[in-house]
């Protein structure tokens, strides 16, 4: 997944608006911090290491004051002046050299369990809700057996910035009562893109799509379970604005996924990347 990126104004101070006060619970290891501070013409670029220790001494390491006792640290990457910075910006000649330069190169969409329905053929099970006893959450989710591989199929439109290239996703899952931790569970994505006049029974997949396996957590079936990132997927057809993407998703049984239980699934993150204008209808 892309790293995120923070801004701030100031170096440290601990003030509103200062790179020291964003909160360390919100960053992750890579992350990127673009401090501006005019006042100083200087623009400082950060990358966040969460395994450093090392001593404050600012600007070249900055620690967040949110846990000044713990590892995890700010380290200074490069400086320019503030008229350079927004120059480059500018000067870009392409919108992707632009995106790519304010650091919004990259963009999510969320398919929740219940965008998916369950395949004729080989469907995964019906719909269904379970809630959790001690905080009476609620998941709505879409189970996939154990021992047979079952389908599911979402039809999405992507933001017309897309740039109708690959994508990559994350699954959001729990397994069923039951579930050992260290059980592993594979998930599956493929898609295609159809457009005005296609014969949506006429564009086929080109391949079985990319795999990410997962391990069943210490909390089993009470804990929720993020897969790492799918290897790029390659979207079968003709990529074009408002094209009808249709994605199938699976759980891999047969290959290393060995838990016997249900595996529950609550929704797809999928990752996409940003390069094109935005023409008004």
């Amino acid at each position: 997944m892309a790293n995120n990126i923070f801004s701030a104004n100031l170096l440290v101070g601990g003030s509103a608006g200062s790179l020291d006060d964003i909160d360390h619970n919100n960053v992750s290891d890579g992350d990127i911090a673009i401090v501006i501070d005019a006042s100083n013409d200087k623009t400082y670029f950060y990358r966040y290491n969460a395994s450093s220790s090392a001593a404050e001494s600012s600007p070249d390491v900055v620690n967040p004051d949110s846990h000044a006792a713990e590892d995890g640290r700010w380290i200074l990457s490069t400086t320019q002046s503030v008229a350079s910075y927004l120059r480059d910006i500018f000067q870009q000649s392409t919108i992707s050299g632009f995106l790519d330069k304010i650091g919004v190169q990259y963009d999510y969409l969320w398919i929740p369990a219940g965008a998916f329905t369950p395949t004729t053929t080989n469907g995964a099970g019906e719909h269904a809700t379970y809630e959790f006893t001690t905080s009476d959450t609620t998941c709505y989710y879409l189970p996939f057996d154990g021992s047979t591989e079952e389908f599911a199929d979402a039809d999405v439109v992507f933001p017309p910035t897309w740039d109708r290239s690959t994508i990559k996703a994350k699954f959001y899952w729990t397994p069923a009562s039951g579930a050992s931790a260290g059980d592993t569970v594979e998930w599956q994505i493929q898609g295609l893109t159809i457009r005005n006049d296609d014969d949506i029974d006429g564009v086929a997949y080109t391949d079985t799509g990319e795999v990410i396996s997962d391990t069943v957590l210490a909390g089993a079936d009470s804990d929720l379970h993020i897969t790492d990132k799918t290897p790029a997927v390659t979207l079968n057809g003709t990529g074009g604005v408002s094209n009808l993407v249709h994605l199938k998703v699976s759980r891999n049984v047969g290959g290393t996924d060995d838990m016997a239980e249900d595996a529950w699934l609550i929704g797809v993150l999928i990752e996409y990347k940003r390069t094109n204008e935005v023409t008004a209808w």
